[in-house]
């Protein structure tokens, strides 16, 4: 399972969703609850935060019987490649 290093002060948006991609990386799919659970938001705001998520590519929508899941895509992979490469050229201690 993954785990977030829990970073002083707010996140922004964008670490926000790579916190979210990385944990679905990791489970593989999972379901809204679950993942506003791991990023420590309001379902309302996960809800709103995966609907911007799914309109920019980065994680896909999958129905099954048993519930709506989420999964990360292609472009989700690359976000999350690419964010973790500005962590590194910006250092994890710079401001938001």
């Amino acid at each position: 399972m993954a785990t977030r290093a829990v970073s002083p002060g707010r996140r922004c948006r964008h670490e926000v969703m790579a916190d979210v991609l990385e944990y679905l990386a990791a489970v593989g799919r999972a379901r809204i609850s679950w993942i506003a659970r791991f990023a420590n938001l309001s379902l309302d705001r996960a809800r709103r935060l995966l609907g911007e998520m799914a309109f920019y590519g980065l994680v896909e929508e999958v129905v099954e019987d048993d519930g709506r899941y989420y999964k990360v895509s292609e472009r989700g992979y690359e976000y999350i490649e690419l964010w973790r490469r500005l962590r590194t050229l910006v250092g994890s201690s710079a401001p938001p």
